[in-house]
């Protein structure tokens, strides 16, 4: 079966006009994702002025804490243990 030239010009100008429309969504979607990064950056932003722009330190039995919890967690990885 022989398609003629008319035919493909159609099948090219409706792959075109998909593609012009995925671009668009494209954009779109990168822009909201744009939005979410600055908004995030504000909400750190906001904390840091809340700390007087310092970060928020841990107490040294906090982080003690942390360190045990994660060699438990990694103990039982490796010992093939499931997890809770």
């Amino acid at each position: 079966m022989s398609f003629g030239v008319p035919l493909w010009n159609a099948v090219l100008a409706g792959l075109e006009a998909k593609r012009e429309t995925l671009d668009q969504q494209i954009k779109e979607i990168q822009a909201l994702m744009g939005q979410r990064s600055r908004l995030m950056r504000g909400a750190a932003d906001q904390q840091a002025q809340a700390n007087g722009g310092r970060q928020r330190k841990l107490s040294p039995a906090t982080r003690a804490r942390m360190a045990k919890a994660q060699r438990e967690r990694w103990a039982r990885v490796r010992s093939g243990v499931k997890q809770k």
